[in-house]
């Protein structure tokens, strides 16, 4: 090949590279930042709820996907093609940057949209143990950096219950003692484990957090 051939061919490669890195970042651009639309109904639902006090919350209305899998995105884009109503509350961790509507259910379309009460467990504004459940390759991606101590929030159109993490551990599928009622009013977040693990994963990631204070938007 002589010099001239040469020159022809780095440039072609250069440029074919170059369209290829423009791609990339634009897809990930793209999927880092999503449109929350239960987020925007939820904070309109509770701004017209408090309308009459000067309290007045942030409206976080994007999730941030950067740590997602890419088929999770794509499953949360699907979901959006279904209306699941008006989210019964808001999960927030400032901890790992989380805010995530909560539905009842935890079914496929629940899960790739939010995060969902477990069925049979206490539920929103009531005492007891309120079990969450969250994807770990989606919005509970986030818990592999949880920390004990740190604060968990769930907001409803009412006010706010803040919970303090004081445990994280692995269990089997089949435990379901953490399901259970101990007569404290605590919030259990539960997630598949290893988090990057290829396939089904076999085990749980369980984070435990009590009650630590309450806000009333309606005082």
């Amino acid at each position: 090949m002589n010099k001239k051939h040469l020159a022809i061919a780095q440039r072609t490669a250069f440029i074919v590279s170059a369209a290829l890195l423009s791609v990339f970042v634009i897809a990930h651009a793209q999927s880092s930042i999503l449109p929350a639309q239960d987020l925007k109904k939820f904070e309109q639902a509770r701004q017209q709820n408090i309308a009459s006090t000067s309290d007045s919350p942030s409206n976080n209305s994007n999730f941030n996907t950067s740590l997602w899998n890419d088929q999770r995105v794509s499953d949360y884009h699907d979901s959006l093609e279904h209306d699941l109503g008006l989210p019964e509350a808001v999960l927030e961790i400032p901890s790992i940057d989380l805010t995530v509507p909560i539905f009842t259910g935890i079914d496929e379309l629940t899960l790739n949209r939010a995060v969902g009460r477990v069925p049979g467990t206490a539920r929103i504004g009531v005492p007891g143990n309120l079990a969450l459940y969250g994807h770990r390759d989606g919005f509970f991606r986030g818990l592999k950096d949880i920390q004990i101590g740190e604060i968990i929030e769930v907001k409803t159109l009412k006010g706010s219950v803040k919970y303090k993490i004081i445990s994280t551990h692995v269990t089997t599928p089949d435990d379901l003692s953490v399901l259970s009622d101990t007569g404290k009013d605590e919030v259990t977040l539960v997630t598949c484990y290893p988090f990057y693990f290829v396939g089904s994963a076999p085990k749980r990631f369980i984070v435990k957090a009590q009650f630590h204070s309450e806000h009333s938007l309606l005082e």
